[in-house]
Parts: C-alpha cells; sequence; structure tokens
C-alpha cells in the first residue's frame, strides 16, 4: 500500500507459510484514519465486507518495535497528527490471508511496506 488517500484495504498477501510479518507504517501530512490489519484461516475472506461466520476473518495484534507495547488488533492504530513513521511485528503463524485496512479515513496518506519472514 502506497500512500493511499482513501479508506479501504492493501493487497491480500497469502500468508500460509509464513510466521511473522514486520511492518514500516508512514503518514503524510496532517492524517486523520485508523489503520487495522485483518488475518484469516482456511478461505480467504471478502476483508470489505464485515466478518461474519461465513465472511470469517479477525483483526491481528501488532507490536510496535520502537516501544515494544502491543496493541488490539480490534483497535488498530489512530493517524491524527502529522508525519508517522512506525516499525511494528505481527504474528502471522497459522493465519493464512492477511491485509492492511484504512477504516475511518478523512485526510492524508499512509503507506505500508511489508518484510516476511519464515523460521521454520
Amino acid at each position: 500500500m502506497s500512500a493511499k488517500g482513501a479508506a479501504g484495504i492493501g493487497k491480500v498477501l497469502n500468508v500460509k507459510d509464513i510466521d511473522q510479518i514486520m511492518l514500516y507504517v508512514g503518514s503524510t501530512g496532517t492524517t486523520t484514519a485508523t489503520l487495522k490489519f485483518p488475518g484469516a484461516i482456511v478461505t480467504e475472506p471478502t476483508f470489505t465486507s464485515a466478518a461474519s461466520p461465513t465472511n470469517a476473518y479477525a483483526y491481528i495484534q501488532h507490536i510496535d518495535k520502537t516501544t515494544g507495547t502491543a496493541a488490539s488488533g480490534a483497535t488498530g492504530i489512530a493517524f491524527t497528527a502529522g508525519d508517522q513513521n512506525l516499525l511494528l511485528l505481527l504474528n502471522v503463524e497459522n493465519i493464512d490471508y492477511f491485509t492492511a485496512n484504512i477504516t475511518a479515513w478523512t485526510q492524508g496518506a499512509i503507506t505500508v511496506k511489508a518484510k516476511l519472514s519464515y523460521d521454520g
């Protein structure tokens, strides 16, 4: 997701053989939005629709690598100010599909870059 300036999802990644994802997340200018990281198992859901038993996914917890603080996946990251630059770690072991989802967007742009790793 490169400088996305609207609500919506990024590219859906197949992470079946991945254990962790390191993310760079950056915002430019005065960005007002929330960023969450949905993941799913078995069947790729329609991430743009609400989660349900027939469209199963949930939001993944992330760890801020600058503070060591874990944050609830359901809460996500709230952008309310100027430029932000974050490094986040997500455990995606046993998750099959992953994406980034910008919600509650009103202004600004968000970039997400991912580095995938397998510890196997």
